[in-house]
């Protein structure tokens, strides 16, 4: 919430999503892309893994995913 309150005022796009989701893992790059293309422009993005944080094995895979995502 204060991570949106920060953006006040500029479009944010906000992707929600899952470690097991494969469509979510597929769409990813599409996504950084149209930030790293609208950044200047103001836009901003957010994103959102909905999958279990309490679990280690979990956080492992999302945090390597996101590394190589960029």
């Amino acid at each position: 919430v204060d991570a949106l309150r920060s953006c006040r005022g500029q479009v944010v796009l906000v992707d929600c999503w899952m470690d097991t989701c494969i469509p979510c893992k597929k769409g990813f790059p599409r996504v950084v892309a149209m930030h790293q293309k609208y950044a200047a422009a103001g836009l901003q993005l957010m994103t959102l893994c909905l999958s279990d944080a309490s679990d280690l094995a979990t956080q492992q895979r999302v945090r390597g995913f996101l590394t190589q995502q960029r």
